[in-house]
């Protein structure tokens, strides 16, 4: 992920205390660059926080041209932190927003977000890892994208269910999840990361105009 725009990946990390770890990429042409630590993003002057156990996803939100965050967390509303700056290099977050569904924010206890077009429409999805709780384990929810590109609504959230059943997609706690074409057989497969240090993946089938595992 090139978050400054200097065409080499960077890599941002959520952490237990609730900030947001930034680490820029040197030595272009490497195969694997360096990472040098620049500290947690900021917000306003202050350290971004959200309380507890960050999770970060860079996307640009609003097709601006710079990218944005949307950061889950422990307790605490999925949010959005829109970059205000005036360039790639320049990132710069002055407040956030609750990311809502049907008009009330997202606010599901411990949280990991991912945003991608899952339905093949041009627009961004959202998909949630949670923990339900210590018993239960964790869950994947969809949020179809109802609005646009540009400006995302969500008016619904699905729990991903495994195909022939009813039975959910069941995991330990803090699933992270990931779609993409995995056997590339041209259809979105799920990868989900996991607190027991497994990586887990579901191949997705086509029924009836969604999306299976």
């Amino acid at each position: 992920m090139d978050f400054n725009g200097d065409s080499l990946p960077d890599l941002l990390v959520g952490d237990h205390a609730g900030f947001v770890e930034y680490y820029r990429a040197v030595e272009p042409g490497s195969t694997y660059p360096s990472l040098t630590a620049v500290g947690p993003i900021r917000c306003d002057d202050e350290h971004l926080d959200v309380g507890a156990c960050s999770a970060p996803f860079v996307v640009d939100w609003d097709e601006d041209g710079l990218l944005d965050l949307v950061v889950g967390s422990v307790m605490k509303e999925l949010r959005l932190f829109r970059n205000r700056g005036i360039s790639p290099p320049y990132p710069l977050f002055t407040d956030y927003e609750p990311i809502l569904c049907q008009g009330e924010p997202i606010s599901l206890g411990r949280t990991i977000p991912w945003m991608g077009d899952a339905t093949g429409d041009g627009k961004k999805d959202l998909m949630l890892g949670i923990t339900v709780d210590i018993y239960s384990g964790g869950r994947v929810l969809f949020l179809e994208n109802e609005g646009t590109n540009q400006d995302p609504v969500f008016n619904g959230m699905d729990t991903l269910r495994y195909l022939g059943g009813d039975s959910i997609i069941v995991t330990q706690l803090s699933p992270y999840p990931l779609l993409f074409d995995w056997n590339s057989d041209g259809i979105l497969d799920l990868v989900l990361g996991d607190s027991d240090g497994k990586i887990r993946i579901f191949e997705g089938t086509p029924r009836g105009g969604s999306q299976l595992f």
